[in-house]
């Protein structure tokens, strides 16, 4: 098959929709043609593929740079492709692949009465909002006449898809994430990779890998950490928020000196291994690519539980996976922390269960996914 790839940043340091697409383009990229529009390149990407760089002339306001890139992909992508699979906002694209909740969703969850009136006034009154409204709602299009096919990353995430478009209902498939092959754990692995990162070798570390921290819940870690005893760490991998952001937090909870930043990380297999447990409060995340990397690498994790993490609907709490009920609170997050590195046993377990897990979950099989929905439809089309 001759495939278009519509993905504005094809970077796979970028979060987790980025990774997601370059790793299906390059497995895809070894039995099709595959051709990748975005308007940057990670510095690193194999060129498995041909690139169409898409020029960007205006990168600010997001949501007119947005609109340009779906202009100029529906043109240059209107004939020659068997499939064209968009992970953007576009009317155009056989195959429509969502990462993140709605924004109609997000927009009007929860809202009533005069809260409705007044969210529907200030969405008619804005351009950015009536673009990004208009340009969701195009992905839909076709989808009930099989003219069209939608996939979500998680399950959780297809029920808020079809809730907020009815159309849909029934029709969308899930195709999670995978993760690159890992090699055995050796002895002496945690050691090498602290001394590879600099961080100290003696000391209980726990994990934050997020481009994003703050929405990740570097708060709440934060809060916990002034709660564990003063040789504990906390490491995050990642883009550094300003200090402004955590910097009074910490110093209010004395967990200043706990933090250590490594920044954004090419490769993030050191981080997984120098951790003795990665923590994910996040309140909001349609899959978490970051936890089954995690335990991919016998790392062992502490995540959110369903509303906020997608990817706990596939955990088994305590047995796979340590999973937080109320991930904004910090009491019951250190405690889960403490509990956890005080039992050899239980964090063993983990780790084995979790890497069994992960071994289903390969790129490999996402990408075979992805090809009987390409092969479904052009045979729909055909």
């Amino acid at each position: 098959m001759r495939i278009a790839f519509l993905s504005r940043h094809f970077d796979p340091q970028g979060g987790g929709a980025e990774r997601y697409s370059v790793a299906v383009a390059t497995e895809l990229a070894q039995r099709h043609e595959v051709h990748v529009f975005a308007q940057s390149f990670g510095p690193h990407v194999p060129r498995a593929w041909v690139a169409h760089k898409i020029p960007g002339p205006l990168h600010r306001p997001r949501w007119i740079n947005q609109l340009w890139f779906a202009v100029a992909t529906a043109w240059l992508t209107r004939g020659g492709f068997d499939v064209v699979y968009s992970h953007e906002h576009s009317w155009h694209g056989d195959v429509q692949c969502f990462h993140v909740l709605p924004i109609r969703h997000s927009l009007m969850a929860q809202r009533l009465g005069w809260r409705k009136l007044i969210r529907v006034l200030k969405i008619l009154t804005s351009p950015r909002l009536l673009t990004y409204w208009w340009l969701e709602g195009a992905r839909f299009h076709g989808v009930a006449k099989g003219q069209r096919m939608v996939l979500a990353v998680s399950e959780p995430l297809r029920q808020t898809l079809e809730q907020t478009y009815p159309q849909s209902k029934g029709l969308i498939k899930v195709i999670p994430p995978g993760v690159s092959a890992v090699m055995p754990a050796q002895m002496g692995d945690r050691d090498r990779a602290r001394s590879a990162l600099g961080l100290p070798t003696d000391v209980p570390i726990v994990l934050l890998v997020a481009n994003d921290p703050v929405r990740k819940g570097l708060d709440v870690l934060i809060q916990a950490m002034g709660l564990l005893p003063p040789s504990w760490r906390l490491v995050v991998a990642g883009q550094q928020p300003s200090t402004a952001t955590y910097q009074p937090l910490a110093d209010q909870h004395g967990a200043q000196e706990k933090i250590i930043f490594l920044g954004p990380q090419k490769d993030l297999r050191l981080a997984y291994q120098a951790a003795d447990v990665l923590a994910h409060p996040t309140l909001e995340d349609t899959y978490a690519m970051v936890v089954l990397e995690a335990m991919a690498q016998g790392t062992p994790v502490v995540v959110s539980d369903l509303p906020y993490c997608g990817i706990s609907a596939e955990l088994t709490d305590g047995v796979n996976a340590t999973v937080l009920k109320d991930p904004r609170d910090p009491v019951a997050l250190a405690n889960t922390l403490k509990s956890l590195l005080e039992d050899p046993d239980r964090m063993q377990c983990l780790k084995e269960q979790g890497r069994l897990w992960s071994e289903e979950k390969t790129w490999s099989r996402c990408a075979k996914a992805h090809e009987q929905v390409f092969e479904q439809i052009v045979a729909l089309r055909g």
